[in-house]
């Protein structure tokens, strides 16, 4: 049986899910967007960037982006795609590699799902450590009421409301 927690065994299973996409594609153009709406400033991070898509994107628009992944596969495919894309090896659980209130953005797109509450609880810890007093950050996961979910890969789900305590609990404001 396959631990497709182990980001490595994850990005074997699922990296076909990703092979056609672009860093041009309109999902992470839009996203980019989003988050200058919201007032972000550079740099911006990107955990468990995957494959680079939204890192090359940022790059691209003029934004300091950095890229933090688990995955030794997903980084060796992510930088043959982006060779200039800031792509690190982070590991849930460890400090974010950047100095107090630091970062003007961070994105997390389907990835608190993938690690354990503990692990949660210290990233959103790190995230308000090294995120300046205007930084934004951007969260999307699935709820624990998503039935239509098969990602083998999820341990931990938030309701939504859960979600809004467990970041309010850290100081972040809810826009």
């Amino acid at each position: 049986m396959n631990d497709y927690t182990d980001p490595d065994t994850w990005w074997a299973e699922y990296e076909r899910c990703y092979r056609d996409r672009a860093w041009s594609d309109r999902r992470y153009r839009d996203q980019i967007d989003e988050l200058l709406r919201a007032g972000l400033t550079a740099p911006l991070i990107d955990i468990g960037c995957g494959l680079g898509f939204l890192v090359e994107c940022g790059r691209q628009s003029g934004i300091p982006t950095t890229g933090l992944e688990a995955s030794e596969k997903a980084l060796e495919l992510a930088r043959r795609r982006h060779p200039e894309a800031d792509l690190r090896h982070w590991t849930s659980g460890e400090p974010l590699p950047f100095a107090d209130a630091s970062v003007g953005g961070a994105v997390l797109v389907e990835f608190i799902d993938h690690i354990p509450r503990k692990h949660n609880e210290a990233l959103f810890a790190e995230l308000r450590r090294v995120l300046k007093p205007d930084g934004v950050l951007q969260v999307q996961s699935p709820s624990r009421f998503n039935k239509f979910d098969e990602d083998k890969g999820h341990i931990d789900f938030f309701s939504p409301s859960e979600f809004r305590r467990f970041i309010t609990d850290y100081g972040f404001q809810i826009l």
